[in-house]
């Protein structure tokens, strides 16, 4: 089945992406300004790769600790937004830095699964043709605090040398008829020493924990040391976990778990 995905906006929107308010649009930072803080030596260059859906790829350098989208209102940036930074951050950044790893409550747990999936709501719209967060979905994140069913969020130890790598890939999911844009999307971060992965979907057979696409991603995401942060009753134990090495080893093995007969859609890196 062929999409129209040529028909899907490329400009970013003009409303707030969070509350859908029609508020002035501030920059958000795709990476916030506490994790480029941890760094010592400043700025790094990232690559990242864009591959058409003819496959041709291009790779760009970037200083991904500037980039910028105009995607939230101030009150979702700058209040809102710094309150769930300085809630994660105050968990994540002894791990970032490489240091001991602690048991984590559910309490944490949900602070950390909220912080990633604003970041993968965020990221997405690099791409704005690729969104597969509905308005609904992010308005009601925003406003109750609570992660939209079909997000699940692992993270685990990272020992390779990409200390800032994002992927992010998109698919229509083939189960479901009458979609009319990518409804399932998988991305794939790294900040210095912690790897991080987000699964969302509003496929009703993918979200379900006990679908086998599911279930084989939360078995593969397990064999590669990953930890399930959401969704979590708050089991998760103390210790750093053995580290992941090869982010490109790990993304193709996470993708094969979940396209099945459904090809994603671009690979967006």
């Amino acid at each position: 089945m062929n999409h129209p995905i040529s028909s899907r906006p490329t400009t970013l929107p003009d409303l707030c992406i969070l509350c859908g308010e029609a508020d002035a649009v501030s920059k958000e930072h795709v990476y916030a300004a506490w994790i480029g803080r941890i760094h010592k030596f400043g700025a790094i260059k990232a690559h990242y790769q864009k591959t058409s859906a003819t496959g041709t790829t291009k790779t760009t350098e970037d200083n991904f600790l500037d980039k910028t989208l105009p995607v939230l209102c101030d009150a979702c940036n700058t209040r809102w937004g710094s309150d769930l930074q300085d809630a994660a951050s105050a968990i994540l950044k002894p791990l970032i830095k490489g240091g001991e790893w602690p048991a984590l409550s559910r309490k944490k747990l949900h602070a950390i699964a909220m912080w990633a999936t604003s970041f993968a709501m965020v990221r997405e719209y690099m791409y704005p043709e690729l969104v597969t967060f509905e308005q609904e979905k992010r308005t009601r994140f925003r406003k109750e605090e609570t992660i939209p069913e079909g997000i699940n969020v692992w993270m685990g130890a990272y020992d390779g040398t990409r200390d800032l790598l994002t992927w992010h890939r998109a698919m229509f999911d083939g189960f479901d008829t009458g979609v009319s844009q990518p409804n399932t999307a998988l991305f794939v971060f790294t900040i210095y020493k912690v790897i991080f992965v987000v699964f969302s979907t509003s496929s009703v057979e993918l979200a379900s924990p006990y679908s086998t696409r599911n279930y084989m991603l939360g078995r593969c995401a397990h064999a590669h040391n990953l930890r399930r942060v959401w969704p979590n009753e708050g089991i998760f134990p103390a210790g750093r976990p053995l580290p992941v090495e090869s982010v490109e080893n790990l993304m193709p093995e996470l993708y094969d778990q979940l396209a099945g007969d459904a090809k994603w859609l671009l690979d967006r890196g």
